[in-house]
């Protein structure tokens, strides 16, 4: 079986804290290449919601491929202080699927970890056959009282098809 090129999807998360909280959540470019079709894309408009959490939708085509999903986030860092960081927490979750397709787990979470120097969380996901499959992932800052302000975290997901 030909193994394809390996892709990557590069989402910047930017979350401020204090009046008006919102979180905007960029999209990267769709990869599409010999049967496989993968986009994310943030799931409010213009990228942008309320509060402390994330979300974008990664849908994904196949027709009789495999493909490895791996996203990896970074912790937040303070836009104006780069030395005030705070953990990040991300979550995949599948919504739907159709078709042959089967994506698995269904469901992974991961943290950061800066107290004992883990400074990204990683996931990863695997789907084979034909259909579509649609995955919800979020992200987010696990302290309860981070500090006022502009925060940045980079979220990559790599694609990697066969």
């Amino acid at each position: 079986m030909k193994s394809l090129p390996t892709a990557y999807l590069i989402a910047l998360l930017l979350l401020h804290f204090g009046a008006g909280d919102a979180c905007v959540f960029g999209q990267g470019m769709p990869v599409a290449s010999h049967g496989v079709r993968v986009k994310l894309k943030a799931d409010q408009p213009g990228g942008r919601s309320p509060g402390s959490i994330a979300s974008a939708t990664c849908d994904m085509r196949l027709n009789q491929r495999k493909v490895a999903l791996h996203f990896q986030a970074s912790t937040f860092e303070h836009i104006e202080d780069s030395r005030i960081e705070s953990d990040s927490i991300i979550e995949a979750i599948v919504l739907s699927t159709s078709g042959t397709i089967q994506v698995y787990p269904t469901q992974a979470t991961d943290r950061t970890n800066l107290s004992d120097g883990l400074t990204s969380a990683s996931l990863s996901m695997g789907a084979a056959g034909s259909g579509t499959a649609a995955i919800k992932l979020n992200i987010g800052m696990a302290d309860l009282y981070p500090v006022a302000g502009k925060h940045c975290a980079t979220v990559v997901m790599t694609v990697t098809a066969n």
